[in-house]
C-alpha cells in the first residue's frame, strides 16, 4: 500500500498549533499506538498524544519559507500497521498583511481563511505573476492567482456570488461565460477565469500554471 501523504495548514513562526490527524480504520478498531517523528525542518514537536480514532499534535516555532516533514506511524487493535507522511510549511507574515487585507476586500469569500494560509499562496503568486509582468496589471495577477489557488482547494466561502459573470478593476474588465463553470483547470473558478484574462491581455496567452505544491 502506497504510503498516504498529506499537508497541515501552514503556520507563522511565532504560533504554537495544535494539529490532528484521524488515523484511516476498519469498523470497530483503535489505535493502541503511535510514534510521531520529524524528518526535516525546525518546527518543535511540543507533544503528541492521541485517542481511540485521532493523533493531536503541539507544534510551535520553524523558520519563515521552510517546511518540516513528518512521519506517522500507528498500530491497530487488530493488529494493522501503517504511516503516513506529513508536511507543514511556514509563513512568516512580515510585509505581507497589507495584501492579505487587500485579497480579503477584493474577495469577501476568503475572510475566514487564516493569515498564514493567505500568506503562502500570496508568496507563491510572486513567484507565478514575476516581475516580466506589465506593472499595471501585475497585482492584480497575483491576487487573482491566490484566490484561484485557494478556491481550487476548497478554502474560503465559495468561488463567487452566483450569476457573476464580469468583472472591473481599474483600467480591465473581463466578460465570463456562464458555462465556464462547467471547466476544469484555471477555468474552474471566476478568479482563474480572470487571471486567464490577466494573461491573454499581458502576454497573448495562458501562462503554466504550477499544481504539484501543496499548502
Amino acid at each position: 500500500m502506497p504510503v498516504q501523504s498529506l499537508s497541515w495548514p501552514p503556520k507563522t513562526p511565532d504560533a504554537v498549533l495544535d494539529y490532528d490527524y484521524d488515523v484511516p480504520l476498519d469498523a470497530g478498531d483503535s489505535v493502541t499506538s503511535h510514534l510521531f517523528t520529524k524528518l526535516a525542518g525546525s518546527v518543535v514537536v511540543e507533544s503528541d498524544n492521541r485517542t481511540d480514532a485521532k493523533v493531536i499534535v503541539n507544534l510551535s516555532g520553524g523558520l519563515d519559507g521552510e517546511t518540516s516533514v513528518f512521519n506517522l506511524s500507528w498500530v491497530t487493535a487488530a493488529g494493522r500497521e501503517d504511516n503516513a507522511i506529513i508536511t507543514l510549511s511556514v509563513v512568516g507574515l512580515e510585509n505581507f498583511e497589507p495584501r492579505i487585507a487587500e485579497l480579503r476586500a477584493m474577495f469577501p469569500a476568503f475572510v475566514t481563511v487564516p493569515d498564514a494560509t493567505i500568506a503562502l499562496w500570496l508568496r507563491r503568486a510572486d513567484v507565478q505573476v514575476g516581475d516580466n509582468w506589465p506593472d499595471d496589471d501585475r497585482n492584480d495577477g497575483r491576487l487573482f492567482f491566490a484566490a484561484h489557488m485557494m478556491a481550487s482547494l476548497g478554502l474560503g466561502q465559495g468561488t463567487a456570488p452566483a450569476g457573476v459573470t464580469s468583472f472591473k478593476s481599474g483600467t480591465f474588465s473581463v466578460q465570463m461565460s456562464d458555462k465556464a463553470a462547467s471547466a476544469v483547470g484555471l477555468s474552474s473558478t471566476v478568479y482563474g477565469r480572470v487571471y486567464q484574462a490577466l494573461c491573454q491581455r499581458a502576454f497573448g496567452g495562458i501562462r503554466l500554471v504550477r499544481t504539484s505544491d501543496h499548502v
